[in-house]
């Protein structure tokens, strides 16, 4: 981040969502590495909607200024355009998943947290959703990744209950492990495989080997359900 005079601020970041606002201008939610979730007042003009429209559109990645002002609201100053991610419109699948991940973004983060790494990761899944055939898998391990990023994710094998090992069946709540007697309902239960694909999906750092991943069962559905346990859906 990089504060220049007149207090205008610069910052890279991703459109998240775009609300129309009178007949031109756009009330933008962006994720910045610097600001995390903010909220960016763009009065853009007839003459102007035609030039900025790349900067006011869903899932663009480009360099805004804006100055700061009474509200939590920012206003735009000026912008240019690094990525548009126009490949995910070519696929229904592929840009229903990255709406999914806004949704999952907007529904469990904070705004104005500085949060650097879950830019990173957003912005590079957003990249390789238009490289996979099947951006499931991509999506399951952006929730897993929330979850853990979060601190709600538990490591380990053991009850967070009663602390006793559990060996078979293993119920989650949400991040939370428990064992058949402890867990709350409604838990997802999943089998020894699954839960050390659960492990491994966690902490993969390298997505090229996530296509090769043999995910067991309906594994990406729950994933999904352990999630929604967390938060709900904007």
């Amino acid at each position: 981040m990089e504060t220049m005079t007149h207090e205008i601020i610069t910052t890279e970041a991703i459109v998240l969502k775009s609300l129309e606002f009178k007949e031109y201008d756009k009330i933008l939610t962006l994720l910045s590495p610097d600001f995390g979730l903010f909220s960016l007042y763009v009065k853009m003009g007839k003459k102007k909607h035609m030039q900025a429209h790349a900067l006011v559109t869903p899932f663009t990645r480009a360099e805004y200024q804006f100055t700061r002002g009474r509200t939590d609201l920012f206003r735009f100053h000026d912008g240019s355009t690094l990525d548009q991610h126009l490949c995910l419109r070519k696929s229904y699948k592929t840009i229903t998943t990255a709406a999914k991940m806004v949704g999952a973004i907007c529904s469990s983060q904070l705004p104005h947290t500085e949060d650097p790494a879950l830019y990173q990761l957003f912005r590079v899944l957003l990249g390789h959703l238009t490289k996979s055939e099947d951006p499931a898998p991509l999506l399951a391990l952006f929730y897993l990744k929330l979850l853990k990023h979060g601190g709600t994710w538990q490591e380990g094998d053991c009850c967070q209950r009663c602390d006793k090992r559990v060996e078979q069946e293993f119920y989650r709540f949400g991040g939370e492990l428990f064992c058949q007697h402890c867990a709350p309902p409604p838990s997802t239960i999943f089998n020894s495989q699954e839960h050390r694909a659960l492990g491994q999906l966690c902490h993969l750092t390298n997505l090229a080997l996530l296509e090769g991943f043999a995910s067991p069962g309906d594994l990406h559905q729950k994933i999904t359900s352990l999630f929604e346990s967390c938060y709900i859906f904007n």
